[in-house]
């Protein structure tokens, strides 16, 4: 086994992930303090799992599929047929703190294929690559989506969306003005949910359920609209306007700006400037 490169997510809860290549033959992973996720990135071949020790399970694999959940304190034993590179993702077990009762002993027996799955890993992957360039909140968010897809599979958990409640205008204008005054730091899920004394979990779908948004985005929306104010009525630099709006640098707003507002942030500036001449 070769771990090419590896990264780790922002947020209350970091993640790590590594981009393994696996040679023909046996590897083994020592039992951790962490569910270990790993998805086919390229290759195929028969992998032969092991659990603890108990009865191997010999699979066929390809691009895509995830390899058995390996849990907590459990050691796993795989013997490769071929060559294959996996993205492994691992997940500290107390990421399923809100699924306590639900994760212990989840695993899966057998390999799998998920498309949800899949591109939650994938963009856990593209933002630890990137710096996490988006922040803790969005890091956050995926972490929750990525813990509460395996539970679900696992134990065929009704989703969030089914048994979410709603915000209160109380809460939600609470959470407003926490992130108005806030928006040049990098805030967390747990920041949020704390304001509203609800489990990051809970509050996470609440608050997708009220504002039809995910607080990574409606965070966005929020740090485009102080760009504009900034833009349009004061003289700092876009440099400086990234930095008090939250974002990590001059390139980052002017991605998201672009995306949000159709125009980057130095030709909004000249048509605001010439609208009023």
């Amino acid at each position: 086994m070769l771990v090419r490169e590896a990264w780790q997510t922002t947020g209350a809860v970091p993640v790590r992930i590594e981009l393994v290549d696996f040679s023909e033959g046996n590897s083994t992973d020592a039992p951790g303090n962490h569910f270990v996720l790993c998805f086919v990135l390229k290759g195929c071949g028969h992998i032969r799992s092991s659990f603890d020790g108990l009865k191997p399970r010999n699979q066929y694999f390809r691009a895509g599929m995830f390899v058995p959940v390996t849990p907590p304190n459990v050691s796993a034993d795989f013997c490769m047929s071929a060559p294959m590179s996996h993205l492994m993702v691992t997940v500290p077990e107390v990421a399923f703190e809100p699924w306590k009762a639900s994760s212990r002993g989840m695993h899966h027996d057998e390999g799998f294929e998920d498309s949800l799955l899949s591109e939650i890993v994938r963009a856990l992957w593209l933002e630890a690559k990137e710096c996490n360039h988006n922040g803790a909140l969005y890091a956050d968010s995926l972490r929750m989506a990525l813990t509460a897809a395996l539970v679900r599979r696992a134990n065929d958990e009704p989703s969030d969306r089914q048994i979410a409640r709603r915000l209160s205008r109380q809460e939600l204008a609470s959470l407003n003005a926490f992130i108005s005054e806030r928006l040049d730091e990098d805030i967390c899920l747990a920041d949020l949910a704390v304001r509203v004394q609800m489990k990051e979990r809970t509050f996470a779908s609440a608050f997708k359920s009220t504002t039809g948004q995910t607080p990574h985005q409606y965070l966005m929306k929020m740090r485009v609209h102080r760009a504009k104010d900034y833009l349009a009525n004061t003289t700092k630099t876009i440099l400086e306007i990234a930095g008090a709006t939250g974002f990590v640098d001059q390139s980052h707003l002017t991605s998201v700006f672009t995306r949000h507002v159709g125009l980057p942030p130095a030709r909004y500036r000249s048509s605001v400037r010439s609208c009023r001449t």
